[in-house]
């Protein structure tokens, strides 16, 4: 039987029960019956809107990803429950790193692809730490910062963070390569407050002034690299609230289906 994919515009009822594999006439009465459970799922695939006799699709989240995979919320609730043990005992760590132990670890029970776990692990990084420099998630706080990375025989990564002789030299190179004017800044954001500039503006020219194209980026960590006889790399870490214990979280604590 030829996979049925999902298509922008309306979707009947009936379409949408086929493209979840449910068979029969009766189909249709069955995805009716549990619509809260199907719509859930069809989140991760698409955005869209419940119309009268259907589905709207407005869009389709990841081009090529359009083909309903049977077991895909299992493997997302696996990834939620292992994804704070596989993170790094230190904190540091990467989701990229994460998803390849995760797949690497759980690969006769995952029933999706890399680049869909990986989605679902940047997920639970957001569920569990938030968003960096912003908010507060269910077990603590992440935030970035520029690491050491060694490259394993496993394909898996161990991450270090800098030590104060590192920083400093850290420091001087970011300072040969994007300087330490304040003041710059500070005026920048004032043309923005004035009007003289879109928040756009102000930062391709703030960008311009601070050679922070991607030259100059490249430059920076290539040197850094050279220095440190190693890949740089930007790492996550993540601050634990000890208040709160991991394992008495489950998926239902983030409606997570």
């Amino acid at each position: 039987m030829a996979d049925i994919h999902l298509k922008l515009g309306k979707m009947k009822t009936d379409e949408i029960a086929a493209w979840f594999g449910l068979k029969g006439k009766s189909r249709a009465q069955t995805f009716r019956n549990n619509k809260e459970r199907y719509l859930r799922e069809l989140e991760d695939y698409a955005d869209f809107d419940i119309v009268y006799g259907g589905i709207e699709i407005r869009g389709i989240k990841n081009p090529g990803d359009d083909v309903y995979i049977k077991g895909r919320s299992d493997s997302k609730k696996l990834i939620l429950k292992v994804f704070d043990e596989e993170w790094a005992e230190s904190g540091l760590d990467t989701c990229t790193n994460v998803n390849n132990k995760i797949m690497k670890k759980y690969s006769d029970e995952l029933t999706i692809g890399k680049d869909t776990a990986y989605r679902y692990t940047l997920d639970a990084k957001k569920l569990l730490f938030g968003v960096a420099f912003k908010e507060m998630g269910r077990l603590g706080y992440c935030k970035y910062l520029w690491c050491k990375v060694y490259d394993q025989e496993d394909g898996l990564s161990i991450l270090e963070p800098f030590t104060e002789e590192e920083q400093e030299i850290k420091r001087e190179v970011m300072k040969k390569y994007f300087g330490t004017d304040i003041e710059q800044d500070i005026l920048i954001r004032e043309m923005v407050e004035n009007g003289e500039l879109t928040k756009e503006e102000a930062y391709d020219l703030s960008c311009e002034i601070r050679n922070l194209n991607k030259s100059g980026f490249m430059s920076f960590k290539a040197e850094l690299e050279t220095l440190f006889n190693c890949r740089i790399t930007k790492g996550t870490l993540v601050v634990r609230n000890e208040n709160v214990a991991a394992k008495q979280l489950t998926t239902e604590d983030f409606n997570w289906e």
